[in-house]
């Protein structure tokens, strides 16, 4: 039974990552050396953040300071108690593999969320195929027991997965590119604790009309004097760091800037747009000249 998982989830990757990144326009940004075995969907590492607001696709994004958005839902409504919230289904939301997203898949993943507490109060999530003229609409909703005023700031958090990936994966879901979700961009190539390549996806609801890079890469640096070194040499776009002494450093350098965000610090060549790792829309980062 373990040999089948293990062969299911080879033959799955297979499918859904190319061995190598495509060829097209590219930006490396350096981070704080990551684990091997550093897990997607639980690290708190910046890149694991990154990655997070790359690959995985959600019902809805709610940036701070910046306008709630739908993602892979198309339409909300919420009943006048306010306790029972509707998302409907993008019938464009795809997965990275090409598979559609199905009611399903979001029923699974907000239930994943809740389990794991970072979706509060919640009663109980259902999910229903409505079918009128030949047409069929998905619809997902969240029962709580009290009125909240952070469930849409903890739905955009929760990573919609697919649930037959996810149950193949099972205690390895999340960790190197053991992740199938609905992204604008997908894993295209991985060096374990060194870098990992993604790809831009073209199509599905998920994707933001931003030219992005065709291709995003996450190096990895033991020290950030070797991410500036790199950055100065042109290998890399940005990096991000703690060390006082190279942040410093940096700011010396007319060609650089440096962007505070909560934690860290990101070294960046001017005229590169970029947001910090917790915010980030990855298809917006690009050269603004």
């Amino acid at each position: 039974m373990t040999r089948t998982l293990k062969l299911l989830s080879l033959l799955l990757c297979a499918c859904v990552w190319n061995s190598s990144a495509w060829a097209g326009d590219g930006i490396t940004v350096g981070f704080p050396e990551f684990d091997k075995s550093m897990n997607v969907l639980a690290s708190s590492h910046p890149a694991a953040q990154f990655l997070r607001r790359a690959v995985t696709g959600r019902l809805a994004d709610a940036p701070q300071g910046g306008s709630f958005r739908l993602l892979l839902s198309d339409s909300m409504t919420s009943s006048s108690d306010r306790l029972v919230w509707s998302f409907r289904i993008s019938p464009l939301a795809t997965f990275s593999d090409g598979v559609p997203v199905l009611a399903s898949d979001v029923e699974y993943s907000l239930d994943r969320c809740s389990k794991l507490g970072a979706l509060n109060g919640v009663r109980s999530i259902d999910s229903e195929v409505e079918s009128s003229a030949g047409r069929s609409v998905q619809w997902v909703r969240i029962h709580l027991d009290a009125p909240s005023g952070t469930l849409l700031d903890e739905v955009s958090r929760c990573p919609v997965l697919a649930r037959r990936a996810s149950l193949i994966f099972g205690k390895d879901l999340g960790e190197g590119t053991n992740v199938v979700s609905a992204g604008e961009y997908a894993f295209s190539d991985l060096k374990m604790g060194r870098e990992i390549a993604l790809r831009r996806l073209r199509s599905g609801a998920s994707q933001a009309v931003a030219a992005g890079p065709d291709v995003l890469n996450l190096r990895s640096f033991k020290d950030s004097s070797a991410a500036l070194a790199a950055l100065r040499a042109g290998t890399i776009d940005a990096f991000l760091s703690q060390d006082q002494a190279v942040i410093e450093r940096a700011k010396k350098d007319e060609t650089l800037l440096a962007q505070q965000c909560p934690i860290y610090t990101v070294i960046l060549r001017k005229g590169l747009k970029i947001a910090c790792p917790d915010q980030i829309i990855a298809s917006e980062i690009r050269y603004l000249s």
